[in-house]
């Protein structure tokens, strides 16, 4: 039974068959339970999006596995209720660079589901090649315009308060994900830190002549305490790889066929260590997995014993 209220007035009760009244405190509850009565497929489940994938090197096998599961997901919806949002719903073929990106073939109620080069996922553009090209010009957009959005206003706030809206505003952009789409070459570092400068400006006094013009984007983000978009992406991949497999996580299980420990031997020195994957390209040497192992097994034995959280998390920083 529910009721609608509108200042003094109040409407009489009315039955409700299906659906949770707006702001209940069970209604994140009661959508958990129900969108996880999908046992038909194999969906990966973030809130309210859902993904289907499938990896293999046999396009055929992909295209028909995932029409079995688009069919069975149109079941399960058709039976409690639910209906698939045509425009959000769009496929992608991630290939290797130089293969040819084949057409896929897939439907929903007989209406072709639109296949794209590009689409936006939580919050992280990508692409066919996994490149991150696209969202890494739109995180240099994004930390741009808003760095120009508190350079308008600069005058209007005390520094410390300038300090928080620059690391909430404009770090945020650069530090989301980092570890996934981050890696960059050393060109798209520089444009990074650039920006980074052109932020701390805002906070910190002008470089001093006496300081030489090599030294000019140390000098700005030692003063805010910053670190560069290199050291944050490598600080970012080490918290990773340490929460999830030295602290502990729920994905901790899923992420052991990924690192393994080094044997070491007769070594005690490796001990720690976790075997780095042989990887043929450059491309490869990228991934998230190769970058964290090879950043973890290049700190001191002693940290990588350490269980405090807290205390590697600084000396990390350090």
């Amino acid at each position: 039974m529910f009721n609608v209220q509108n200042g003094t007035i109040e409407s009489d009760m009315q039955p409700m068959n299906d659906g949770a009244p707006q702001r209940s405190v069970l209604s994140g509850l009661i959508f958990i339970l129900y969108i996880n009565s999908i046992t038909n497929c194999k969906p990966i489940l973030y809130a309210d999006d859902l993904v289907l994938y499938f990896s293999s090197e046999s396009f055929e096998y992909i295209q028909k596995n995932l029409k079995i599961e688009i069919e069975n997901l149109c079941k399960w919806c058709a039976t409690h209720g639910m209906i698939i949002n045509r425009e959000k719903t769009k496929c992608m073929l991630l290939t290797p660079p130089r293969c040819v990106n084949k057409t896929m073939q897939l439907h929903i109620n007989n209406e072709a589901i639109e296949q794209v080069a590009t689409f936006k996922y939580l919050g992280i553009q990508i692409d066919a090649q996994l490149n991150f090209n696209e969202h890494y010009e739109e995180v240099c957009q994004k930390m741009s315009s808003r760095t120009h959005l508190l350079r308008r206003h600069k005058s209007s706030f005390p520094t410390q308060c300038l300090s928080i809206f620059t690391s909430s505003l404009v770090l945020s952009v650069l530090d989301y994900c980092l570890s996934i789409w981050g890696d960059p070459s050393k060109t798209k570092y520089e444009r990074l830190d650039k920006i980074m400068v052109n932020a701390a400006k805002l906070i910190v006094k002008p470089l001093p002549k006496t300081q030489s013009s090599r030294n000019f984007n140390h000098y700005y983000l030692e003063k805010v305490n910053w670190l560069s978009s290199a050291e944050r992406f490598e600080y970012y991949t080490i918290m990773f790889l340490f929460d999830h497999m030295e602290y502990k996580t729920s994905l901790t299980d899923d992420l052991k066929q990924y690192y393994r420990r080094s044997e070491g031997g007769m070594t005690t020195r490796n001990k720690n260590n976790y075997v780095l994957p042989r990887m043929k390209t450059e491309k490869l040497k990228s991934s998230l997995v190769y970058q964290t192992i090879s950043c973890w097994n290049s700190l001191p034995p002693t940290l990588q014993k350490t269980k405090d959280r807290r205390f590697f998390e600084t000396s990390i920083r350090n």
